[in-house]
């Protein structure tokens, strides 16, 4: 990487998954992506990005749910779940949760099952039930039944700016089959605190991405 006093910092983290879980709903050790191709900061709009900060800070729009289930659909890919005060409070504005996946195959596996929610839920273009206030997800669902590990585990994160191992911590999981979605909340928010990644007036940082590495040559769907 060429740098230069306009080079823009790079904020990489590297997630170790090590042999403890399954991650589904995408891929471990894919290629990285080309910085250049990455969202800059101060491109993205300013209100999207105050609710961003505001939800790493204080989980302002992050649900977990346990135990839930649903034979609702909105479309073939998703999944409806209805008035189930899936909020907790945070907002009397929604009644449905629509929790979308990459492909109906996805949604047809956790049709009708009992299930665990971990996301961040969004209004923006979220379309649900006429006449009925909806908020969506991306994935973050996990089967309930026989997914919690008898302790949580440890995973290990490394942080680099510019190339340049800057930090490491931990997040933790008390699930077998941990979603993406989950952890990258949980660094996210870890990484907000230390780094004002949203803050346009005090962070230097504009672009970054979280790499999954699981340690194996087998890639794991998350």
């Amino acid at each position: 990487m060429k740098k230069s006093k306009e080079m823009l910092n790079v904020l990489l983290l590297i997630i170790y998954l090590i042999a403890i879980c399954s991650v589904n709903n995408a891929y471990a050790n894919e290629e990285n992506p080309k910085i250049e191709d990455l969202c800059k900061k101060s491109s993205v709009d300013s209100t999207a990005l105050h609710n961003i900060n505001d939800d790493y800070i204080n989980n302002r729009f992050t649900t977990v749910k346990s135990i839930v289930s649903t034979t609702e659909k909105f479309l073939d890919f998703d999944l409806l779940f209805k008035s189930i005060n899936w909020l907790d409070g945070k907002s009397a504005e929604f009644k449905d949760l629509k929790v979308e996946f990459s492909s109906s195959e996805i949604s047809k596996e956790y049709f009708g099952k009992t299930v665990d929610i971990y996301g961040v839920y969004y209004k923006a273009h979220c379309h649900g039930e006429h006449q009925m206030n909806t908020a969506c997800t991306y994935g973050g669902v996990t089967p309930h039944e026989n997914n919690k590990l008898s302790e949580p585990k440890n995973i290990g994160v490394a942080v680099y700016k510019d190339n340049v191992n800057v930090n490491t911590f931990i997040v933790t999981t008390d699930k077998k089959k941990v979603t993406a979605q989950e952890l990258d909340i949980k660094v996210r928010t870890k990484l907000n605190n230390a780094y004002k990644l949203y803050d346009r007036m005090t962070s230097d940082v504009q672009k970054g991405y979280i790499k999954f590495h699981s340690h194996s040559e087998h890639k794991e769907s998350f």
